[in-house]
């Protein structure tokens, strides 16, 4: 009988749970590639959705706690989100071109390839570990909140999730890791969440995961080009430093920037590399790579592959941001332009 509390099933333990949606995607990825191309799409949509919950798990659970509670770990996070990286990139680029398109197979095997080998690689480092650190009741609640958004991604055609499903998780891949995130960070219990954060010593450290938790929407948000949700986030006489030229510093000048952004590098996906806290301010240093098909910055597209990378640094007031600093690096934006362009 013992024995019997002890297992690990997907219900119980978040490392089981993320096991097993290896193995669905794997054969969600088979069932795309064997379906006609009249009948990828809605195969194609279930492992969107899958993907989503799947890659926000990751995200606000596991490479948290890895992080932060495993010595030497960093070095094997940041090659985790690198290839969970190319990955979204294939996956926004499939999402676009259409199930039907004549060159959607060829990037659908780069895809299942990356995700693949990501796969391996993850259950060989981060699971053993973390299977290896967390207490069993800590992964029974990771397991629980992780549940929360997996309900919405069936991997089989549900009458009464699935219209659950496309109505929550919709858009974009990107958008659907954002509302998964969303429903994984609230289901977190509050004791799971200190854990992962870090928090737990001093009260200071609630608000420093409070406010590093505003910069991540933030910029999600703007990733997105949001309006709404960045307007949300921006307190009233929000003052941004080191805008382009022409852009003014405030709240008008963030959103029309997201938005020119967004205009020249559709397909950008975001990877936040650090991000510190301390008091009302959050440094983050991150990466933004896309393929730049419309003008940015006065610079006119070269349909290149491009890497953005900044230094920011956001005070926050109230829970929202006041005050904004950046540096950037616009030297591949800036190079030459590719052949033919």
């Amino acid at each position: 009988m013992s024995a019997q509390r002890t297992a690990t099933t997907p219900g119980n333990d978040v490392v089981a749970l993320l096991i097993r949606q290896h193995q669905l995607i794997r054969e969600l990825c088979d069932e795309v590639a064997a379906a006609p191309p009249a009948g990828r799409h809605e195969p194609f949509q279930r492992l969107l959705r899958l993907m989503a919950v799947h890659e926000a798990v990751e995200e606000e659970i596991v490479h948290p706690y890895v992080r932060r509670r495993i010595a030497g770990a960093a070095a094997v996070v940041k090659d985790r989100l690198e290839e969970e990286r190319d990955a979204k990139e294939i996956l926004v680029r499939l999402d676009s071109m259409g199930t039907d398109a004549a060159e959607f197979m060829p990037h659908f095997e780069q895809f299942r390839a990356t995700v693949i080998a990501h796969a391996q690689s993850e259950e060989s480092s981060e699971f053993a570990e973390l299977r290896e650190q967390a207490r069993p009741s800590l992964r029974r609640a990771m397991a629980a909140a992780a549940k929360v958004a997996t309900a919405l991604a069936p991997t089989h055609p549900h009458p009464g999730v699935e219209s659950a499903s496309k109505n929550i998780l919709v858009g974009t891949p990107l958008a659907m890791i954002d509302r998964a995130r969303d429903l994984i960070r609230e289901a977190v219990p509050p004791r799971a969440a200190s854990v992962l954060n870090g928090a737990g010593q001093k009260a200071t450290t609630d608000e420093s995961a409070a406010n590093k938790q505003v910069i991540r929407r933030l910029s999600e948000a703007f990733n997105r080009a949001d309006e709404i949700a960045m307007r949300d986030l921006l307190a009233a006489g929000f003052v941004a430093h080191g805008m382009p030229p022409g852009v003014p510093g405030d709240a008008d000048g963030w959103v029309r920037l997201a938005r020119q952004v967004k205009a020249g590098l559709p397909d950008q996906v975001t990877t936040i590399d650090d991000m510190l806290a301390e008091g009302d301010r959050v440094a983050m240093r991150f990466t933004g790579r896309g393929t730049h098909t419309g003008e940015l910055f006065g610079v006119q597209p070269s349909n290149r592959t491009v890497s953005v990378t900044a230094l920011e640094i956001y005070r926050l007031s109230g829970g929202k941001v006041a005050e904004y600093w950046t540096q950037m690096d616009l030297s591949e934006l800036l190079g030459p332009p590719g052949p033919g362009s």
